[in-house]
């Protein structure tokens, strides 16, 4: 099971999305924007604005997942990480924090604004441009131990979504972690059956227009995941549940 996901006015002023393509994922440019009109004198004003930030929505939360890919890089003894979808790199700052100082992390992101500040507030590490959506890791010319997605994985369509996992095994990656943010619980499944119902009947009984929000990704179920995953190549390791926000999270080794 997929599902198209909108992002709703709590995560941005409802009157920028109102600017945008709504029916389209973000662009770079369009989350660039959007990143720049919001941000840029809150959280990402300073390198300390976005840390205090980050700590109070990361505990609990994001931590868990962070915690389990730097035990696993010590584990399997890997020296460079690419991160991929990376946002405003803070979960990767804390990951560089986690693991030796002879690791290598490379951060990446599309949103150009973010990108920028990155590199301004964290030069431990570099941040690149990278669309999921378009660029290649190949392209990057780099040899690469692990990639890892932080919630990212779920703003691509399934052709997409092959694409760039079947590229990521012929750049020659080890392995694959997926903290999954577009993950459908069996609850949330039920909802979704539910869901036309529950909107015939407001529509009957309400005038009120509801704000849909701005497409931003996909909701796939475990069965839907795993068929994307063996279709790129990749064999399960180890699926984990509840690691804090990624109620799906996954190892994936290529398959031989």
């Amino acid at each position: 099971m997929k599902k198209k996901l909108f992002t709703c006015t709590g995560s941005h002023e409802e009157d920028n999305l109102a600017k945008l393509d709504k029916e389209n994922l973000f662009t770079s440019e369009e989350r660039s924007w959007i990143s720049e009109q919001e941000l840029k004198n809150t959280y990402l004003s300073s390198k300390d604005k976005l840390l205090e930030w980050s700590i109070k929505e990361n505990a609990g939360l994001k931590f868990a997942a962070i915690n389990e890919a730097a035990n696993r890089i010590s584990e399997k003894g890997f020296k460079k990480i690419l991160s991929l979808g990376s946002g405003m790199s803070d979960n990767e700052y804390f990951l560089h924090l986690g693991v030796e100082k002879n690791v290598e992390i490379i951060s990446s992101e599309y949103d150009t604004y973010a990108v920028k500040k990155s590199n301004e507030y964290f030069p431990e590490f570099k941040t690149i441009k990278f669309d999921l959506n378009y660029d290649l890791v190949t392209s990057l010319n780099e040899k690469f131990d692990a990639v890892i997605f932080f919630g990212a994985a779920y703003a691509m369509d399934d052709k997409e979504f092959i694409r760039l996992f079947k590229d990521i095994k012929e750049a020659g990656i080890k392995e694959i972690m997926d903290f999954h943010a577009g993950y459908i619980t069996n609850i949330e499944r039920i909802k979704y059956y539910l869901r036309p119902t529950y909107k015939f009947l407001k529509n009957t009984f309400s005038n009120q227009k509801v704000y849909q929000g701005k497409f931003h990704g996909f909701g796939r179920t475990r069965k839907e995941l795993l068929r994307l995953y063996s279709a790129a190549g990749w064999e399960t390791h180890k699926i984990m549940i509840n690691r804090g926000i990624y109620p799906f999270s996954i190892i994936l080794n290529p398959k031989q």
